[in-house]
């Protein structure tokens, strides 16, 4: 009795769940140690493994351990005994495997992060502290806004911990929100790095804020992190930067990355503005019935009670005969319809497979319009194109793919302007 207990005590030790749900994790080295001493290694991975299974966890902290678990007994047979073969052993841990398998794709994907952002020109310590102690998301977001914006990796933090401190202290007179939970973990999750205008965080907002400096550049929790470490060239950057200017703005050397190879010949300065709103316009792809709709109506007083009512009613297997008494009423009022009344034409009446951007309305005004018109003219010039319809959306409750096959033309002579989200719908700082 006394040995089970010491094994589940040793077992906690290598993996438990704490009281506020965190898992806490043996260092893997420490992992290595305990195996070493174990009689028969392989029920004691066995035992971890099973535990790993219960405890499963989607962070990528966790998949990653596990990762580094099953190297670890793979590299040096600690799955022998009871295990016969080494087949055998994995098919009798296939859940763990699969865990593995996840940990190891991100850290092939955080190594990758990692040699990008060298080849944007990131070094020094506190670069190297930002491989020690980040995850991969961060990393990768760290990368995706010294590429996108050309800047680099000191006047990414700097930038990043002004936008972190105004969402979690905002400016006098609009209210204390408090310090934001996740400020630590998720600074970097910011896409318009380049309108912020760099300036100094004095030492009374961040004790305001209750955050600190960390050791890789990056704001943290206070209390969490170190005094920062000796980086001279960082520090140098930072005092290069240009006060009350945006991050293309600056004419120090030092505040730019390096370009990508292959990259940088021949740059507009709107690239970055133009990559963002692509990247904005990307299609969503519709699944009709996971698809969330706007809750409140929000339609000018020029949309009928009656016509927003018949829009309410339409289902995503409805048909042609439920679309077309329709058809004339919406192209009349569709620039004043609201967001989820275009939502529903388009998704429930027209069974679109994709919305251009499904927040932007004058984009959805023209999705609406467009498609509407290009169906009535398609099926007055091919009246067997209505059950044609009619069996496309009744087969949307089996198979979303068959909306491909209903193509609607395109007028000759009619170009649609693209309107996708554009430099004006951003966040101004």
């Amino acid at each position: 009795m006394a040995s089970q207990e010491a094994e589940q005590q040793q077992l906690a030790d290598v993996i438990c769940v704490a009281e506020d749900g965190t898992l806490e994790l043996l260092d893997v080295h420490e992992v290595e140690k305990y195996l070493d001493e174990q009689p028969e290694p392989g029920v004691a991975v066995d035992a971890i493994f099973t535990e790993i299974v219960r405890c499963r966890d989607s962070l990528e902290s966790f998949q990653v351990w596990v990762s580094k678990i099953w190297d670890l007994v793979t590299e040096k047979n600690f799955w022998k005994r009871p295990h016969t073969t080494f087949e055998a052993w994995k098919a009798a841990n296939g859940a763990c495997k699969e865990i593995a398998g996840q940990g190891r794709s991100i850290r092939d994907r955080r190594r990758e992060a990692i040699q990008g952002l060298m080849r944007l020109g990131a070094s020094g310590p506190r670069f190297e502290q930002l491989q020690n102690l980040r995850s991969r998301s961060f990393i990768e977001a760290v990368e995706r806004q010294m590429a996108m914006h050309g800047i680099s990796y000191p006047l990414v933090t700097a930038l990043v911990n002004i936008k972190a401190y105004h969402r979690i202290q905002p400016a006098a007179g609009r209210g204390r929100r408090g310090v934001q939970r996740t400020q630590s973990a998720q600074p970097c999750d910011v896409t318009d790095l380049d309108v912020v205008t760099y300036r100094t965080i004095s030492e009374e907002e961040m004790a305001a804020a209750r955050v600190e400096i960390g050791l890789d550049g990056f704001f943290v929790r206070k209390g969490t992190g170190s005094p920062l470490i000796e980086d001279g060239k960082f520090d140098e950057a930072i005092k290069t930067f240009q006060e009350a200017r945006r991050a293309a703005e600056q004419t120090s050397s030092l505040a730019k990355s390096k370009p990508p190879q292959g990259e940088g010949e021949g740059r507009d300065d709107d690239d970055d503005d133009e990559q963002l709103a692509a990247k904005k316009e990307k299609p969503e792809i519709v699944l009709h019935r996971h698809f969330v709709f706007v809750t409140k109506c929000a339609c000018t007083a020029e949309v009928p009670d009656k016509l927003k009512n018949a829009l309410d009613g339409l289902g995503y297997d409805c048909g042609y005969k439920d679309v077309e008494p329709l058809m004339s009423q919406v192209l009349q009022v569709d620039g004043h319809l609201c967001i989820r009344h275009c939502q529903i034409v388009l998704v429930n009446g027209l069974g679109v497979r994709e919305l251009r951007a499904k927040r932007d309305l004058g984009t959805l005004h023209q999705e609406v319009s467009g498609a509407i018109y290009r169906l009535r003219t398609k099926t007055e010039k091919e009246p067997s194109q209505k059950e044609a319809f009619t069996q496309m959306k009744a087969g949307l409750g089996f198979s979303w793919d068959e909306t491909n096959k209903i193509p609607l033309p395109k007028l000759k002579g009619r170009k649609r302007k693209a309107t996708g989200s554009s430099g004006s719908s951003r966040k101004k700082r």
